[in-house]
């Protein structure tokens, strides 16, 4: 343990947040297999291409909306 403090202060501070973001992402995506990693990042993609969707149309609703009240 000793050993461990005196090369972190040695190392500095960048060193304390990468093992920090390291133990993060391990724990996050550790016990994924390559093919599950490839499908989780096309689910992402996938989910931010849904929500821009969404949104484009939720925009049009509401321009829609104020045109046929007469607001725009």
């Amino acid at each position: 343990m000793d050993h461990h403090v005196h090369r972190n202060a040695r190392l500095g501070p960048s060193v304390l947040n990468f093992d920090g973001w390291y133990y993060r992402w391990r724990k996050q995506y550790g016990g994924m297999g390559t093919d599950q990693l490839k499908e989780l990042k096309r689910l992402q993609k996938e989910n931010e291409r849904l929500r821009k969707a969404v949104s484009d149309l939720t925009l049009d609703k509401l321009i829609l909306s104020e045109a046929a009240k007469g607001n725009f």
